[in-house]
């Protein structure tokens, strides 16, 4: 009950209007400025809304960015309609939500605080709202436009409603809080999970009901309670049921997201995970409470624990008051609640992980607020009857030390991080400016590559909302070239015209020569006297592909450079060249796979085509795209030969494009394409022993330029390796393996080595003109080693599905054979 009197207003009240005052300060002060720029997954969000506003399309999820919930981006559309397009206004938007979960907490901690009388129960509440004001990991989430501040209020009211439902057996308050809790799974991932502390808690309380009372089991069953817990879950259900068949239709989206943060992915072994899990995860997240928190510094101040030094002994308090009264219904509920939500974190590839983690903050705070109370009661016992001043000391040093640390932290601290602008891509912000005030005169090019980052098109969003690509577009007039120099130059770059009668218009003209654009691109302008002097094609021609993927996407051709890689030192660069074949309605993922001749993945980038800058659904019959692959290659890569698997996916059913040929679809879900060799430099400067001139296959597929018998091991082990120096002058059409043959003296085989080339590694068919492959092969000989028979060592190859030997042509006078006798062998 609240005071009447208006001193006792007045004590009461005071407080929490301090505290909602300073929390707001925390939260709005220099909004414009930190965090500095708009962070990629920020500027994704902030397109969805501006498409929101544009469009009226209100979508039940948004698959973009491995797929969002979309109660946040209403919310954000909404600001962007009251205070305008602006990203202090997309994070004012955040900062609210935020400042709403502050109240909420107080009052729930008031309820669970209860039975210990109003006065505790208000100072309970006090340090649980101070808690969640000033904690340095609610102030950074409130200040940034991620989806997972958003959860906190709808949270905090469902478990409040559930909690004054349970104790007071009100439905209206179960109606509640499924509502909040349907509700709260509209906003982000850990959503999924709050139902089961709910489930937990009841169950537990049963359970001792039934002991204590020794009810008939089927009573339980009959306990308002339980119909509580009935009609939560089904009003959640049913707000959840349009986004359950939302993922029943496009079912990769449920656990998309899951997938790729969390551990024992990648074919992990399970003993491996669970040791990550229970020696290296548990340890992080137990450490994140007072050592070490968060490195990222999107998050948080690298490495900044949840707690400073005075919090951290409250919360631990706490925790010990807690597991030792277990008994109690609210420690009960807030352990459950506790060990259910740091699930996230405790299973995350990056723990601890504060936005996984975001379900745990309010039971966190919850043990800090234990600790608290438990010593107030100290004070009780200490202090007499002045208890309620000293505690009020108490409540205020805490709020006062918490708020001075988290402003010190978060507004002098934080900025200093060394790679916050990059964090936030800053660089970015500042392009995109520079284009918009360069563009008021003349076009703007930018590359491919930089108009597809989302923060970038956000800033031109308003102005370049309506896309068209034109191919080799005429521009005669001066362009202000912007970018960024890199090694990993899109082939294409993208024309803004904005002062000529088009504006909204984006053309991709031909491919921009790297040389050309290495010199040209920086962060400045550039100007182009006539913008097509540095457009055009690469210097080598396209590889013909001609490979259909569903009637609906064809790839035309290819660029592939270097052939010849150095591990740890080369990049791959594909560019692949498409052509629509149909007006398509789904977003395909375009996965590039670079893949060794087992079958092995050496590297992988799967994304949207164009840098993600045109999804397939913008696509139109007809229309032709250049899309570029980068691939460094690792320092641990064998030698061999590799190639490129390709193919297209819908992310929403997980399905693949299957091939089709003749317009009929094949047993095939990807295209191969492209050879690369990584040379075994070990052998590289290795010349042969002698020369030879050998031809196999008519017309000439394979030649043997020279060999080097090695009889090291011969005399004591019967053991001989000999290296072949294979050359092909026109490339290999099939896959052949070589044989080593060794005859005896009657013409019988004695032993033998029939091997794909170089161990397997380097299959015939990827072979490219003018290259030589250097195959050593190692045989032993039949015992004793000691003997003198003499021996014929003949090679050549064959084609294995067959049996066909390749025939040999040399300088003999009987003519072409299917092998080469290369030398005689004793092992005298």
């Amino acid at each position: 009950m609240r005071p009447t009197s208006s001193s006792s207003r007045l004590i009461y009240f005071l407080p929490l209007i301090v505290l909602m005052t300073l929390a707001v300060f925390l939260r709005v002060d220099q909004l414009d400025q930190l965090p500095p720029g708009l962070y990629a997954d920020e500027a994704v969000n902030a397109l969805d809304a501006l498409r929101l506003i544009n469009d009226g399309n209100f979508a039940i999820f948004y698959p973009g960015n491995n797929g969002r919930e979309p109660l946040h981006i209403y919310f954000e559309a909404l600001a962007l309609l009251l205070w305008g397009n602006r990203p202090w206004s997309l994070r004012l938007a955040s900062a609210l939500i935020g400042i709403l979960s502050i109240p909420l907490f107080y009052r729930f901690a008031g309820d669970l605080f209860q039975e210990k009388g109003k006065t505790l129960a208000h100072a309970a509440g006090v340090t649980a709202m101070a808690g969640m004001a000033f904690l340095y990991w609610h102030l950074s989430l409130s200040r940034v436009v991620l989806r997972a501040i958003f959860l906190l209020p709808l949270m905090i009211a469902a478990y409040l409603l559930f909690w004054r439902g349970w104790r007071q057996n009100r439905p209206w308050l179960f109606v509640g809080s499924g509502i909040a809790l349907g509700l709260s799974q509209y906003t982000y991932l850990p959503a999924r999970l709050l139902p089961l502390p709910l489930i937990l808690f009841a169950a537990i309380q049963s359970l001792v009901e039934w002991r204590k009372k020794k009810l008939p089991f089927k009573s339980l069953l009959q306990r308002p309670q339980i119909y509580g817990l009935l009609i939560v879950g089904g009003v959640s259900f049913l707000l959840f049921a349009p986004l359950a068949i939302y993922f029943t239709n496009h079912p990769n989206f449920f656990l998309q997201r899951v997938s790729s943060a969390t551990i024992g992915q990648e074919n992990e072994p399970a003993a491996a995970a669970m040791t990550t899990i229970f020696d290296g995860n548990a340890r992080k997240v137990l450490a994140m409470f007072s050592f070490q928190g968060d490195l990222n510094g999107r998050h948080n101040l690298p490495g900044r624990p949840v707690f400073d030094f005075v919090s951290s002994i409250l919360f631990f308090i706490g925790l010990l008051v807690a597991l030792t009264g277990i008994k109690k219904p609210r420690h009960q509920f807030i352990l459950l609640w506790l060990a259910v939500m740091l699930t996230p974190t405790l299973l995350s590839t990056e723990a601890p992980h504060f936005l996984r983690a975001v379900g745990a903050l309010p039971p966190i705070l919850l043990l800090l607020t234990s600790g608290m109370i438990f010593l107030i009661d100290r004070l009780k016992i200490w202090v007499g009857e002045r208890w309620s001043l000293s505690a009020a000391i108490l409540i205020g040093a805490y709020c006062l030390l918490t708020f001075i640390i988290s402003y010190n932290d978060y507004f002098h601290r934080w900025p200093q991080v060394a790679d916050l602008n990059e964090s936030f891509s800053l660089g970015e912000v500042e392009l995109a400016q520079r284009a918009l005030t360069l563009i008021e005169e003349k076009d703007v090019a930018v590359p491919l590559r930089l108009l597809a980052h989302p923060t970038f098109q956000y800033f031109v969003f308003p102005e370049f909302d309506k896309v068209a690509l034109v191919d080799n577009r005429q521009v005669e007039k001066p362009a202000a070239l912007i970018g960024v120099q890199s090694e990993f130059m899109d082939p294409a770059v993208v024309i803004l015209s904005g002062n000529d009668g088009e504006t909204g218009q984006i053309y991709v003209p031909q491919l921009l020569d790297e040389a050309a654009a290495a010199n040209l691109i920086d962060t400045g302008a550039y100007e182009i006297d006539s913008f097509n002097q540095v457009l055009h094609p690469f210097n080598q021609p396209f590889q013909a592909a001609e490979k259909n993927f569903g009637n609906q996407i064809a790839l035309t051709g290819y660029h592939l450079t270097p052939h010849y890689l150095q591990p740890g030192k080369s990049t791959a660069k594909l560019v692949l060249e498409w052509q629509s074949l149909a007006r398509l309605s789904d977003d395909y993922l375009l996965f590039v796979h670079l893949i060794s001749v087992d079958g092995g993945k050496i590297a992988q980038e799967d994304r949207y085509p164009l840098a993600g800058a045109f999804p397939t659904s913008t696509w139109q019959a007809g229309e032709r795209f250049f899309d570029a692959y980068y691939f460094p290659i690792p320092a641990d890569v064998p030698p061999g030969k590799y190639r490129f698997d390709i193919g297209w996916l819908n992310i929403a059913t997980g399905q693949r494009l299957p091939l089709f040929e003749n317009g009929a679809p094949l047993e095939l879900d990807h295209a191969v394409i492209g050879a690369l060799t990584v040379p075994d430099l070990s052998l590289a400067d290795q010349p042969p022993e002698k020369a030879a001139a050998v031809s196999f296959g008519e017309p000439k597929l394979i030649e043997l330029s020279g060999f080097t018998l090695d009889k090291t091991r011969l005399a004591e082990e019967g053991i001989f390796a000999l290296q072949l120096h294979w050359h092909t002058p026109d490339g290999v059409p099939l896959d052949y393996t070589a044989f080593v043959h060794v005859l005896n003296e009657a013409g019988e085989l004695v032993a033998q080595s029939d091997k794909v080339p170089g161990q397997g590694r380097f299959p015939t068919s990827l072979w490219f003109p003018g290259e030589t492959v250097i195959d050593t092969h190692q045989i032993q000989l039949p015992p004793p080693p000691g003997q003198t028979e003499n021996y014929v060592i003949a090679v050549g190859f064959y084609y294995w599905p067959t049996g066909e030997r390749l025939p040999v042509f040399d300088d003999q006078p009987e003519g072409p054979s299917d092998f080469y006798t290369i030398t005689t062998l004793s092992n005298e």
